[in-house]
């Protein structure tokens, strides 16, 4: 998959996690744009928005298109996506992120999920702007993408949705909270749930950009 992509949904694949009772079952939501593209007359095009999101068979809110690209890109294989690199509201760099690779760790905790993330990148310079070196670089994305994992997550509390799929694994573990929630339909997670969110990203090619990979000793 390309980036800038959702891809439709198999009915199949939908009814699956729809009744679980961990976790999310999205549906790709469409709009029409009949600004884009014009002729003698308007061209109607439809396009991918983002995702309905359901959790324990209910309707629970619209994931808008960036949270949605997010989302495929941290749990799908094969999407990439483009980030613009900025400090202080400048572009300095333009760089292509693949490979997402997030690991959950939970702590020992008998009665509900508490864990934290840990998300590793591998990046591409597609553009480089401004002179800065390295590490800089590297410590600009990893901010970034701390910041959006942290927002997804609290944006899937606050319409009590499991985006993150964070407390699958958990209560796979715990077969007695399991059934209490299996009968309860009650939502798992908080934003305490969370304890830390640890990024780190390696840039693997740097497209003819000068670049020294041995970072010098503070």
């Amino acid at each position: 998959m390309s980036q800038d992509e959702i891809k439709p949904m198999i009915l199949m694949n939908f009814l699956r996690d729809f009744y679980e009772p961990m976790g999310v079952a999205k549906v790709p939501t469409v709009k029409i744009d009949k600004e884009s593209w014009e002729a003698d007359k308007e061209f109607p095009v439809l396009y991918f928005d983002g995702y309905a999101v359901f959790q324990h068979q209910e309707y629970k809110a619209n994931l808008g298109f960036q949270d949605a690209l997010l989302t495929n890109w941290i749990s799908e294989k094969g999407v990439v996506i483009d980030h613009k690199v900025e400090k202080d509201g400048e572009l300095i760099a333009a760089v292509k992120l693949s490979s997402p690779k997030m690991k959950i760790k939970y702590e020992e905790n008998p009665d509900k999920p508490k864990f934290s993330i840990t998300l590793s990148l591998q990046g591409d310079l597609l553009e480089k702007v401004k002179d800065i070196p390295l590490k800089d670089l590297e410590a600009i994305i990893i901010k970034d993408f701390r910041k959006k994992v942290i927002s997804l997550y609290e944006t899937g509390v606050e319409n009590q949705t499991d985006i993150l799929d964070a407390g699958e694994k958990w209560y796979r573990e715990h077969p007695r909270k399991y059934k209490e929630l299996k009968e309860s339909k009650k939502f798992y997670l908080d934003k305490d749930s969370l304890t830390h969110v640890n990024v780190s990203v390696t840039m693997v090619h740097f497209n003819s950009y000068k670049y020294d990979t041995k970072y010098d000793e503070d």
